[in-house]
């Protein structure tokens, strides 16, 4: 895997410890940055005077209002590397997963070698993703189960069986209480996950083939 300057196109660090293809990435702060300034409460700026700062131009009205989502959806982004660095999990066809922490931090260095080797999975993986709060990460495997991690060490938390073929993809809902499962079996599976873990299984959708 290679990192790269977004803005001048240039390598900044190589990850190499798996031994197959890499299938799957997904960062920490994932959610923050898809949603910008908007959480899962649905709050949004109600006028230009909501925040710290304001620029305004007559010929631009609008402006004011972009710069305040920009600046909330930088106070999020900054909130969530108060408590953990940003950090990368990468899956593969090896049957294992890696977590990094390749990015500088006020508490780190940015380093290439992975904090945790996540192990159990008995195919290859299609798919990891972080709970929108990075506490915890969920991965799915061709050996038809899911399985959940701490989001900060790798620890292995809970397994999650149900599904009767491959497990494609994963979503978590924005609250991260909700895990939704998509399957070869031509199924959706909701799990609500309560914390210390406890897991309720919700409902099974059927899809059309």
């Amino acid at each position: 895997m290679r990192i790269w300057d977004a803005e001048q196109g240039r390598p900044l660090h190589t990850l190499k410890e798996h031994a197959h293809w890499v299938t799957t990435l997904t960062l920490n702060t994932d959610f923050v940055l898809r949603t910008g300034p908007y959480d899962h409460t649905g709050k949004k700026p109600t006028s230009d005077e909501e925040g710290e700062r304001r620029i305004t131009y007559p010929c631009a009205p609008s402006f004011s209002y972009l710069y305040l989502a920009q600046t909330l959806a930088k106070a999020r982004f900054d909130n969530l590397l108060r408590t953990t660095p940003e950090l990368l999990i990468s899956g593969s066809d090896d049957h294992t997963l890696f977590l990094w922490s390749p990015f500088a931090s006020s508490s780190s260095r940015p380093s290439t070698k992975s904090i945790a080797r996540l192990t159990g999975h008995q195919r290859q993986i299609s798919h990891v993703a972080f709970s929108p709060d990075g506490r915890w990460a969920a991965s799915a495997s061709w050996d038809n189960s899911v399985r959940i991690w701490e989001g900060r060490t790798g620890k292995f938390v809970a397994t999650l069986r149900g599904h009767v073929a491959a497990v494609y993809r994963l979503t978590w809902s924005a609250d991260g209480r909700m895990l939704v499962s998509a399957s070869q079996d031509s199924t959706l599976k909701v799990k609500q996950l309560l914390f210390p873990f406890f897991l309720i299984f919700l409902t099974a959708v059927r899809c059309g083939t």
